[in-house]
Order: structure tokens, then sequence, then C-alpha cells
């Protein structure tokens, strides 16, 4: 007769294999866990970055210093690898700062023909830029300027810089507690712009300070204080 059922030895084999099972380790999950974005550093390499990454390690790098500036917090900093940046950069967001890893020589942030008004543009409150080269690629609609610091703003430094091949190399706008520091601004067409303002919207925002910078073979003129208008 055909048995039906499993023998008390079959049981036993089947319960054995059940056991050696249970105990051999988890085969491990292939599934990667999302690293989040970065806040308060963020890292750019024009080289080998993605603007798809988390921007929170060099190994993970956005591409374009905008993206970056994008994602970093209030606070925070991006950190940008060597590379030419074919791109207009704007600081939006307050206490940021912008900084290359390697000084100016070899990070160079190129503004677009066609672009804003600016290659960068410092529009909050206590923002620093600090080792790159500011230029423009020359075309008939090439950027105004290289570096652009808005009204009204407070705090801002730019240091370590080269600025060099723009219409005009530094425009700053009336603000208060603006640093200007080891910056070499040299061989564009006019080197510094300090814009007008009427008389009234200059107190209080005239504590600029300028140390150890050299303004030097700009085609027109180094160093131009226009001249407040009396409202």
């Amino acid at each position: 007769m055909q048995r039906l059922y499993p023998s008390r030895r079959q049981w036993a084999l089947c319960m054995l294999c059940a056991l050696l099972l249970a105990a051999l380790p988890a085969t491990p999950s292939t599934a990667t866990t999302p690293l989040d974005p970065c806040t308060l550093l963020c890292y750019v390499d024009g080289v080998t970055g993605a603007d798809s990454n988390d921007g929170s390690s060099p190994a993970t790098a956005k591409r374009t210093i905008q993206a970056a500036l994008n994602q970093v917090a209030i606070g925070g900093e991006v950190l940008v690898a060597p590379a030419t940046y074919h791109e207009d950069v704007r600081l939006e967001k307050a206490s940021i700062t912008l900084r290359s890893s390697t000084g100016p020589t070899a990070t160079i942030i190129s503004g677009i023909p066609g672009g804003s008004d600016a290659t960068v543009r410092l529009d909050a409150n206590a923002t620093t830029l600090d080792g790159f080269t500011i230029t423009s690629q020359p075309a008939p609609d090439a950027n105004l300027y290289g570096i652009k610091t808005l009204a009204a703003t407070s705090g801002q430094s730019i240091n370590n810089m080269l600025v060099v091949g723009n219409h005009t190399g530094l425009a700053l706008y009336p603000s208060q507690g603006l640093s200007v520091a080891n910056n070499r601004i040299i061989l564009n067409w006019r080197g510094i712009y300090l814009a007008p303002a009427s008389i009234d919207s200059l107190q209080g925002h005239t504590d600029y300070t300028f140390t150890h910078n050299e303004i030097a073979h700009n085609r027109t003129i180094g160093f131009l204080i226009d001249h407040a208008v009396q409202d």
C-alpha cells in the first residue's frame, strides 16, 4: 500500500533542513538608501559631478554652482572643485559662503552670453565669495558686471578673487559692512564702480573696507566713485 503521509524519518529530515536554513545569515539587500541632500556643506565638481547628485560629498558632487546654491541651507557653505563653470551665479540666501577648494587659478566662473547683468550677484546679507576667477566670454551681449552687490544689503565679503576680462569688474551698490580684500581686479574695461545713491540712502551704509587689493591695467578707470545725488 502506498504511504500517504511522510514517515517519522522524513519528518525529522524536514525539521533538520528547516533549522539549518533558519541558521543561515540573511542575504544582504542590494537596494541602496538614498543620501540626504546637502544642507550645511554642498560640494560642486564641474568635471565629475551631476546636478542629480545629492552634493553631500566630493564623490556625489553637484555639477553646477547654482544647483548647490539652490540646495544649501541658510548659513551653509558651497565648496567648489577646480573647473571652468560657464554659468551666472546668484547668492540669494543669507549667510552663504561660496568658496573654491584651491583658489582662483584653476576655479573659473565665466559668465554666459545673453545672461543677466552680472556673472556673480550677491543678493542677500552676510554672503561671502572667496577664491575664484570671474570673467566673461567675449560677446556683444556679455554681462555688464563681473561681480555685483545688491543695494540695501549688509555684511558681504569679496575675498581672494581674480576679476579679469569684464566690462566692469565690481559693481558695488550702497550696502553696509562690505569688505573687499586680497583681490586682483585687472584688465577689465573698468575696475570698480561704486554706484550712485542719494545722500539719505548712503547714511549708515558707508562702512566699506578695501584691504590689499590690486586694481591695475583696467582700460578706462580703476576705481570710479559715482556722485551721490541730493534728494
